[in-house]
């Protein structure tokens, strides 16, 4: 996505210290042509309005940039919003486009690199990035991971009370291009905004209340820097001339975050195997027979839904009949051992032979929060957590264990566990011993014997699948490499929505 990286890269930009006081006018168009229809506040710092780059100081790097309505103010050129309208007016060479960031009214396009703009949508085939849903909570749909778009509710009924969901129906106050009366939040990982009248409602987080929300801080208009007196603060009429925010992304819950180690795919193949990166694939070919030499043995085995080329029919009943593909689960590739997606040796159980787990654990202080609590993350890394008087988070202090003291579950947040070899244990057992349809689809080899068909159609062969993840979902299909390249594009942790495939990920980490 998208907004979610936007704000961060806009922080440098209009409350850059400058020495230039703004002017002392009521909030009006001023002869320095900035429109200041919008709220003056009060401020430590405000940007110097303009009307052309000589009104700056351009011998440091500033100009006149252009917000369009909001103004003209001076600020270092390399922060300047670059409007536009098509990609072609952008540097595409340094991986800019023409983007929108914000939903905000009259927001226009902009210059930015192209990771950092929304995509909107109407369905959730228009979003092309795996995990990602259309999210329809605000005036637009906007392409989001499943777990940042919440549900819209009326009431609490509408939410999972059980697993800590509140209908949040204060959502619009911290983002106005939230349309959903409500929505699902777990404040465990997103705090709904307490409603108020006045700042006395606000008194037990020491909060002030602020448009109708209690808030940390809260900007006072003016009209001159009268108004601003006692506080050390100008009337700053350019407070308008920023960028569009924008829009919040809320979190429901875990998410992954981090810098994937391998940035390319041949870096990836070279150093961890492809396979060990989201998003990379090696060239080659599908080869194989689909396991069950029709649609009827197939489904009985696997599910007619996991035979691609084959529709379900009618029920049947049977027996267990066949030699399993592999005799002993020591035989069973670690791939296929105790899986359920494969199914050739899924009655058997994956293990390893100890590793060591190495690297810097994160700082105890990284867990430290004012409003989620880490604590059970500031714990597993070994540090001492003091949760808040509002217990809406609190702070990690300590020394963390270090990293060869982590066993292989809770080597993470830093640390990297290495070494050990896969083992594959268990009795796989004949395929006689199972009784059901179900229970005899947990072996390759076995077919269910029906009377009546199941499963329908003509199986998809191998061949026909030119990637090495469509590949695999064909049971009994297998991904033959004709060379040693690692190709594709590596997934950002933010596009992993699974904690598996966060933590399969070298470099990302799930919280």
């Amino acid at each position: 996505m998208n907004g979610r990286k936007l704000w961060s890269a806009f922080v440098v930009l209009i409350c850059v210290a400058l020495a230039w006081a703004c002017s002392s006018s009521s909030p009006k168009a001023n002869d320095a042509g900035v429109n200041t229809n919008g709220q003056a506040i009060c401020a430590a710092a405000c940007a110097k309005n303009c009307n052309v780059d000589s009104d700056c100081q351009t011998s440091s790097g500033e100009l006149c940039c252009d917000y369009g309505a909001a103004g003209k103010v001076c600020q270092l050129a390399t922060t300047c919003p670059r409007f536009c309208s098509s990609d072609t007016t952008c540097d595409s060479a340094t991986g800019q486009a023409c983007v929108v960031t914000s939903l905000s009214p009259g927001a226009q396009k902009s210059c930015e690199q192209a990771a950092v703009g929304l995509k909107l949508c109407q369905t959730d085939s228009d979003c092309t990035t795996t995990g990602d849903v259309c999210c329809t909570i605000y005036d637009q749909g906007i392409c989001l991971p499943g777990n940042q778009c919440p549900k819209a509710c009326a009431t609490s009924s509408d939410c999972q009370t059980s697993m800590g969901e509140v209908c949040c129906t204060s959502a619009s106050a911290v983002d106005p291009s939230v349309k959903a009366t409500g929505l699902c939040l777990n404040p465990q990982y997103e705090t709904c905004p307490k409603t108020c009248t006045s700042s006395s409602d606000c008194a037990a987080t020491g909060e002030l209340c602020c448009n109708q929300i209690c808030q940390s801080s809260c900007p006072k208009t003016c009209q001159t820097d009268d108004d601003c007196s006692g506080q050390t603060r100008i009337c700053c009429m350019t407070a308008a001339a920023t960028p569009a925010r924008p829009p919040h992304v809320f979190k429901t819950g875990p998410t992954c975050t981090g810098t994937p180690t391998f940035a390319t795919c041949a870096s990836c193949g070279t150093s961890a195997g492809c396979s060990g990166c989201a998003g990379c694939t090696s060239p080659g070919t599908c080869t194989g027979t689909p396991s069950g030499s029709t649609c009827s043995t197939c489904g009985s085995l696997y599910g007619c839904s996991s035979c691609q080329g084959c529709t379900a029919g009618d029920a049947g009943a049977g027996s267990c009949v066949g030699t399993p593909t592999y005799s002993s689960c020591s035989s069973c590739p670690s791939l296929y051992c105790g899986s359920t997606s494969y199914n050739y040796c899924s009655a058997c159980t994956a293990g390893t032979t100890p590793g060591t787990c190495t690297g810097t654990p994160y700082t105890c202080s990284t867990w430290t929060s004012t409003g989620v609590s880490y604590q059970s993350n500031c714990v597993a890394e070994g540090c001492v957590w003091t949760p808040n008087e509002a217990g809406t988070g609190g702070t990690c202090s300590g020394t963390p264990a270090a990293c060869s003291t982590l066993s292989q579950a809770n080597c993470a947040n830093g640390c990297i566990y290495q070494g050990g070899t896969t083992t594959c244990s268990g009795t796989i057992g004949a395929c006689s011993q199972f009784t059901t349809a179900t229970q005899c689809a947990t072996l390759a080899g076995c077919s269910w014997s029906m009377p009546a068909s199941q499963c329908t159609g003509t199986l998809s062969a191998c061949a026909t699948f030119t990637t090495q993840t469509s590949c695999r979902t064909q049971t009994g299909c297998f991904w033959q490499s004709s060379s040693s390249l690692c190709t594709g594009s590596v997934t950002p942790c933010s596009a992993l929505t699974t904690q598996l495939a966060c933590q399969g990920q070298t470099g990302c980490s799930w919280h």
